[in-house]
């Protein structure tokens, strides 16, 4: 009896779908029985038949089927050798069979082997039924099976992705990260080989590095004419894929990396842009030399999580360099300013008075770097107070004339820590 979802699969196997079957029968009445009661079950379908094991390799070697129905007994061979010949050419669909007998124990070796059931030819009304349990039952294992490869698939991405983020974490060499990302690649995927390419001084896109194991290092160096050609694309954020690249036109299959046009024997090609807020730092390269190969979605998908990976690695490392230079103008500047202190606290030991220096700053407000502590006995004002509220000193000068005849000052230039000096006599 059929169940609810077994009456409605074979409803809608009957109302859509045409199953393509292969039947192994070797009797022509029985041949004919089967297909009526098929028939008589709403399912619409086509066949091909085959009677011996040369004739059933043929038929499984260059056709697709949806399901097998074969007799027990044929000439020369049996069921079960028709089901493992099945398997052998990598047919892996429903097969029932349809027999006059089958004895306990053949009958249990069969369902060992994995045949999906079987039914009697003085019950062949329940055809339609098995038949449609055995479709349904084998989607439905096809859909966990590929549920469970892309789970595998993902935690296989994931373990190379972060192998190549912890790589990434133990260098801050921006040298050793790219080279690391290439090699990795290289390895994950089982390419001819990984190139990371960058964009150099006179607009091209260059191959820097290349995955070691490639042993093709004449690359490094060379303009990527493919990328090149490609540019606005992958600056846009795709992610380029060639399977073969004889589909392209002439000047681009014979080579799109050396800028001669001398061949190097790339058959497919993918690249992914090294992109980070909208700033093109290049792109990742893989290529296979031996044979056309079809990118899959789980590869392209791989490439482009590392390619993202490599470009924050790229722009960290920007900042970090642009960050070091940073404070090396800092400490520039701070040796300078020590330099102009100690010039002015050697020339207050010797000049009656005080001296001090003011800054203009570019936003038109004064600051004062240095007064010498003669400033106390001039003004009652200790050289803390004055560089705190640099205004101080010009009221000062102002309002008193003898005080401002004591003071020494250097004036640097506005913003800057050079000037000249301005020296009053005391």
């Amino acid at each position: 009896m059929l169940n609810i979802t077994q009456t409605n699969y074979l409803v809608k196997m009957g109302t859509e779908a045409t199953l393509n079957l292969l039947i192994v029968e070797d009797m022509a009445e029985d041949l004919e029985l089967m297909a009526i009661a098929l028939e008589a079950g709403g399912i619409n379908f086509n066949f091909d038949t085959a009677q011996t094991a040369t004739e059933c390799r043929s038929l499984l070697e260059n056709c697709k089927y949806d399901a097998v129905l074969s007799d027990y007994s044929l000439p020369g061979f049996n069921g079960l050798e028709a089901f493992k010949l099945m398997q052998e050419l990598g047919q892996n669909i429903p097969f029932v069979l349809v027999t006059g007998s089958l004895g306990e124990e053949v009958a249990v070796e069969c369902i060992k082997a994995g045949m999906t059931d079987y039914v009697l030819k003085n019950r062949l009304f329940r055809l339609p039924t098995v038949l449609a349990r055995s479709l349904q039952e084998y989607k439905m294992r096809h859909q966990q099976q590929e549920a469970i490869a892309k789970i595998q698939r993902q935690a296989t991405r994931e373990a190379i992705v972060n192998r190549i983020v912890q790589a990434m974490r133990e260098t801050l060499v921006l040298d050793e990260v790219l080279q690391t990302t290439a090699d990795q690649l290289h390895e994950a995927l089982e390419i001819s080989g990984c190139a990371i390419l960058q964009p150099d001084a006179e607009g091209g896109i260059i191959i820097r590095y290349i995955s070691q194991a490639a042993d093709e290092e004449r690359l490094v160096g060379l303009n990527c004419e493919f990328a090149q050609h490609y540019r606005s694309s992958l600056t846009a954020g795709e992610t380029l894929a060639i399977d073969d690249l004889s589909t392209l036109n002439p000047d681009l299959q014979a080579d799109p990396t050396h800028s001669s046009g001398e061949f190097v024997g790339f058959r497919a090609i993918a690249i992914a842009p090294l992109l980070y807020q909208h700033s093109f730092f290049g792109g990742i390269c893989l290529y296979q030399c031996d044979r056309a190969r079809t990118w899959s979605a789980e590869e392209l998908s791989l490439l482009k999580a590392i390619a993202d990976q490599c470009a924050i690695a790229i722009h960290q490392a920007e900042l970090y360099q642009q960050a070091q230079t940073e404070l090396t103008e800092r400490k520039r500047a701070e040796a300078t300013v020590r330099d102009i202190q100690q010039q002015l606290a050697t020339m207050a030991a010797n000049i009656p008075g005080s001296v001090y220096c003011v800054v203009l700053h570019p936003d038109g407000t004064t600051g004062v770097r240095y007064i010498s502590s003669g400033v106390r006995e001039l003004t009652g004002i200790s050289p803390e107070e004055v560089m705190a509220r640099p205004e101080i000193l010009t009221e000062i000068i102002h309002k008193n004339s003898s005080v401002s005849g004591k003071l020494s000052g250097f004036s640097p230039l506005v913003g800057n820590d050079t000037g000249g000096f301005n020296h009053r006599e005391s």
